[in-house]
């Protein structure tokens, strides 16, 4: 398919994040249109030539906004597939104030249910078909553009050789991703976080990629050897903790309340939907409380879960607070801005590790609420 074919679809600029989000085993892409009803397949070997090709020109390059959902896909079944749909459809809406046709989002629905079941793109795929109990999950995701609003306009789609698609439309790809899924003994023992000090989200509501922001807690990530990262807000906004860099979280309270952050501080997740339904099901937790979480909410936790479409409910059994002298400072201050005793902090455990001090939250992973909790969430996910 040639790079011209291609842009018809994908503004070239946005191709080299679809190159690197590939699956290494994703054989082919859709890359589909609902305007004109196009789906077409793509090897993956043609868009990394194409990338390539790209990377070695010189190209004016826009500032894409791009809009996406990821769904996990459990042998041929995608979770939750309706509630992605929907928020693809509000997180679009929050950016630009214009709404999906219904047509074209059962377009794309549909498109996403073809590439599920289509044997051409994955060999987990045709491996599904022979039911095999110890196959994998994988993930799914799609992916539509448009220019940020800030940095260019819509007719920046001109500058790249094609026509801005209608608000009401969707150009998009699907492809699989690079999937982690947390092992079964980390549901028992509990998973490893850590916070990251001065982040935050600038369009909570909608599920968009912030490049610098993830590349930011992915080495975070790395350095720390955690799987997700909470962000602190700065001092101005209270030291709230609305999120972590890529999952909802709630917190379970010595009273076994469950609390989550208020519903416009975060992109409300569906794995974070379902756990609400969950909680009034359930005579014990009746129900999640949405309020203002802050850094003193989660140092005072009993129980800490993260939320997110690998991790279903995922509980944690340890929060590194800080690792070196510059965060333990951004501990200290934020911990007694918020009225936070640090010295008689339940949990905390304090010490030094390579000649830097380190400080960590060490939470119940298991209990009474959180087992509930993770026994409904787990049989609602497979009845989706």
């Amino acid at each position: 398919m040639s790079k011209f074919a291609v842009s018809k679809f994908v503004p070239l600029s946005a191709l080299r994040v679809l190159v690197a989000d590939l699956d290494p085993q994703c054989l082919a892409v859709y890359l589909c249109s609902s305007e004109t009803a196009e789906t077409h397949k793509v090897s993956t070997a043609e868009l990394r030539a194409l990338d390539l090709s790209w990377k070695q020109e010189t190209v004016a390059e826009p500032n894409w906004m791009q809009i996406y959902e990821v769904c996990r896909l459990h042998k041929q079944s995608i979770f939750f597939l309706r509630g992605h749909m929907d928020r693809l459809a509000s997180s679009y809406r929050a950016v630009t104030s214009a709404d999906f046709k219904p047509s074209a989002l059962q377009f794309v629905k549909d498109a996403m249910c073809r590439y599920a079941i289509d044997e051409a793109v994955h060999p987990c795929v045709a491996a599904y078909k022979t039911d095999a109990a110890d196959l994998s999950d994988i993930n799914v995701k799609v992916i539509t553009w448009l220019s940020n609003p800030a940095d260019a306009p819509l007719s920046a789609y001109a500058a790249e050789g094609i026509s801005a698609p209608p608000p009401a439309e969707i150009h998009c790809a699907v492809l699989f991703i690079r999937s982690f899924f947390p092992p079964e003994r980390w549901y028992v023992e509990g998973a490893t976080a850590g916070l990251l000090y001065n982040a935050w989200r600038d369009t909570p509501e909608a599920k968009i990629i912030h490049a610098d922001l993830q590349q930011r807690a992915a080495d975070t990530r790395r350095a720390l050897g955690v799987y997700e990262v909470l962000m602190v807000h700065e001092g101005t906004h209270g030291y709230l903790v609305p999120e972590g860099a890529r999952s909802n979280y709630i917190i379970v309270t010595e009273d076994d309340e469950v609390q989550c952050s208020l519903t416009k501080h975060i992109l409300l997740g569906i794995t974070l939907t379902a756990v609400k339904a969950c909680c009034e099901r359930s005579e014990r937790l009746k129900e999640v409380h949405h309020k203002r979480l802050t850094i003193a909410d989660v140092l005072k936790a009993k129980s800490l879960l993260l939320l997110g479409t690998s991790p279903g409910v995922l509980p944690v059994r340890e929060l590194q607070v800080y690792w070196d002298a510059s965060s333990r400072a951004s501990f200290e201050e934020a911990a007694a801005s918020c009225g936070v005793d640090v010295g008689n902090l339940k949990g905390l455990q304090r010490g030094e590790q390579n000649g830097e001090p380190f400080g960590k939250i060490v939470y119940a992973p298991h209990g009474e609420a959180v087992n509930e909790l993770v026994r409904l969430y787990t049989t609602r996910a497979l009845e989706s």
